[in-house]
């Protein structure tokens, strides 16, 4: 899907998340999902001309941790660069991620209507060991994409809003 504007507002976009229900999720699978709802956040970001940034982050205070990222294609090219984000000390946080999840898709994603599929190499996970590496309360990380020729942040949004990334 293409689509193109002819002048731009390139101010922050923040999403929330839902949880993917199974049949047969019991209390720890809704608690869990009620807390990633309420404190995890991806803000989508123009990066540079044909770039741009996904940054998700926890904001606490339960216990939790974002360990892997999935995306479908729509505008994006490819992953130009994983950024994990420090404590503020000039230290690393200990978010750790690397390209390319295991499992390669997403968890439930065939119950999502439609259903998702992940892009190979769409994908990122925690290095293990992922309760340290991945992204606890107060972390975040984020996913830098160049986009296809011709193609803007306004198209990712788009691709967003229709349920084609």
């Amino acid at each position: 899907m293409s689509c193109g504007f002819g002048s731009s507002v390139r101010a922050e976009v923040t999403y929330t998340f839902a949880h993917i229900a199974e049949h047969g999720d019991d209390a720890d699978a809704i608690l869990n999902g009620e807390i990633g709802r309420a404190q995890v956040f991806v803000d989508i970001t123009a990066y540079d001309t044909n770039q741009v940034l996904f940054t998700f982050r926890n904001t606490g205070p339960e216990p939790s941790a974002i360990t892997d990222v999935y995306f479908d294609d729509g505008a994006l090219l490819g992953i130009a660069m994983i950024i994990d984000s420090d404590d503020g000390t000039g230290g690393n946080s200990g978010v750790d991620f690397l390209q390319f999840a295991t499992p390669s898709d997403l968890p439930a994603g065939e119950l999502l209507w439609p259903p998702f599929v992940t892009t190979e190499a769409f994908s990122a996970d925690a290095d293990p060991p992922v309760s340290r590496n991945g992204v606890d309360p107060g972390e975040s990380l984020g996913i830098v994409f160049d986009l296809y020729e011709n193609h803007f942040y306004e198209d990712v949004l788009a691709d967003l809003i229709s349920g084609n990334l």
